[in-house]
């Protein structure tokens, strides 16, 4: 962690205002140091960069979802879906929204949903498992673990069942097999076979050593029966951070020449003139006027492009043209264009400026291209 935070250190003083550099922080904060306070705030100036990054919007829900904000955790992971709809894990963190308000059959939908995407998403296997025994569908269960021999710890889910709804102690022995990778079962085995107080010492060691599978502990609808004990309320208060989430003091970074709040307006405003205009296909298009578009100074406009997206105003808009380029070329409606035809529709002004960066980001010219792309 020392190193991460030195080359955290030097990654800052080359770009303060990098999406990556925001992220990898955010996730240090969360997973590392347990505080979802801190990366939230971090996270906010990642999506200011990215607005609609998949990773950025789930990552924010979890740190929600550790919080208790189930609202704004479902706002987070529903907006990543929105962009990412076939990511496993985007529903699995869907399911776990709906799991720890005690919204059992919700979260099992979430869960099926992952595992058709995913029919090996371990994580969402664990989850279904767990939501059968709490609604106590046995038959279920048992059908599930049938349907999946491989499921890590699958000795501990018919005793926590028995534990739970017919008031049977969990024996210990298979705790020696235990991985204790996805879910807390030496906390849960502990507490289940009465041995309340070297529970709650796994519990802590759980917390103190910052391991995932009990970063949720206060929200466990298996721990409602901790709810009233003491040692488990003082755990669950100190847990995380209280700080609000917010960004990095001023000293502590260079001011941005546009604010946050800003950038995300002006990046969206910014998208949809690129993508729903197709502005870039002006073959005249400056800089100065495309900030007549944008509302914008043409200082603030050539931050934000160089800042934000990472390029200068020539290599993104030609960056569009020829990604524009590249999808017409293999469609058959333009069959009948010849590739410098194709290359002015798409907004590039001269055949040399479009042979130059065509070769310079592709490697190869863009006859030879498109023959690859036929064979």
């Amino acid at each position: 962690m020392t190193k991460a935070d030195q080359h955290f250190t030097e990654g800052f003083k080359l770009n303060p205002h990098n999406f990556e550099a925001y992220f990898a922080i955010a996730n240090k904060a969360m997973w590392v140091e347990w505080k979802p306070n801190k990366a939230l705030g971090r996270l906010n100036q990642a999506l200011a960069l990215k607005p609609h990054d998949p990773e950025a919007l789930e990552a924010s829900a979890e740190c929600y979802l550790a919080l208790g904000d189930f609202e704004q955790a479902g706002h987070c992971i529903d907006r990543a879906i929105d962009v990412n709809p076939l990511s496993a894990n985007h529903f699995f963190i869907q399911g776990n929204i709906h799991y720890y308000q005690g919204q059992f059959q919700e979260a099992m939908a979430c869960y099926a949903i992952s595992l058709q995407i995913d029919t090996e998403w371990e994580m969402s296997r664990q989850a279904m498992a767990l939501t059968y025994v709490l609604t106590e569908d046995r038959p279920g269960l048992g059908e599930f673990l049938f349907a999946n021999p491989h499921l890590k710890d699958v000795q501990f889910f018919g005793p926590l069942f028995d534990a739970l709804h017919h008031g049977k102690k969990m024996p210990l022995e298979a705790l020696e097999e235990s991985t204790d990778t996805y879910l807390p079962w030496k906390f849960w085995a502990l507490w289940y076979a009465g041995e309340e107080e070297k529970a709650l010492e796994q519990l802590q060691f759980g917390i103190d050593n910052q391991l995932s599978q009990y970063i949720y502990f206060a929200h466990d609808p298996v721990n409602r029966p901790l709810k009233s004990n003491e040692t488990f309320i003082q755990l669950a208060e100190r847990v995380f951070d209280k700080l609000p989430a917010a960004p990095l003091p001023a000293d502590k970074v260079e001011s941005p020449l546009i604010s946050p709040a800003d950038q995300l307006a002006y990046a969206t405003k910014l998208n949809k003139l690129m993508t729903e205009d197709r502005v870039y296909t002006e073959p005249s298009l400056t800089l100065r006027k495309l900030s007549a578009k944008m509302e914008l100074n043409t200082n603030k406009l050539s931050w934000l492009i160089n800042e934000v997206i990472g390029k200068n105003f020539n290599e993104y808009v030609n960056g569009l043209r020829l990604e524009a380029f590249k999808k017409n070329a293999a469609s058959p409606n333009y069959r009948e264009y010849s590739l410098l035809g194709i290359a002015l529709d798409c907004g590039f002004n001269s055949k040399s400026v479009f042979n130059e960066f065509f070769k310079k980001q592709e490697g190869i010219t863009p006859s030879a291209w498109l023959k690859m792309q036929k064979e």
